[in-house]
């Protein structure tokens, strides 16, 4: 900032808006000294990871335990496919938003190729459970 003498008429404290800046903290507004280094850097959590890896563990031990319930196997298809991709979907709004509202924020890309290849495998562990379903139904529609 460019102070003016006290003897000029705009007062002692006030700035020359015809002056050019003087240091680079008068161009970007905050000097090196007020980043105190890691405590304001943001990184990526892998929370939707774990999320995804849960639903998965308990989608195929619902496979095993399904038996012949359609219940179960709807419950099984509902857990795998859809949660897993909004899984994916939400880290990546996430990730999106978190870099807009703060610029000390580091993405990960990492955690969004792990939570698609998990997407792929729940895709494969949806099988089974579109299976029990279409074959409850078909049993239904053939006793009717």
């Amino acid at each position: 900032m460019v102070l003016l003498p006290p003897e000029s008429s705009a007062g002692p404290y006030s700035e020359d808006p015809f002056l050019p800046p003087q240091s680079f903290e008068d161009i970007v507004g905050f000097s090196a000294g007020n980043f105190s280094g890691n405590e304001e850097i943001v990184r990526a959590k892998p929370y939707f990871i774990i999320i995804c890896s849960a639903l998965m563990v308990v989608s195929t031990l619902l496979i095993f335990l399904n038996g012949n319930s359609t219940w179960i196997a709807l419950f099984g298809y509902l857990l795998t496919p859809v949660a897993v991709t909004m899984a994916l979907g939400l880290d990546a709004l996430y990730q999106r938003i978190s870099t807009s509202k703060n610029p000390w924020f580091v993405t990960n890309s990492s955690y969004s190729k792990v939570l698609r290849i998990q997407v792929l495998i729940s895709y494969l562990l949806m099988l089974p459970h579109a299976y029990t379903i279409a074959a409850n139904f078909s049993a239904y529609l053939a006793h009717s």
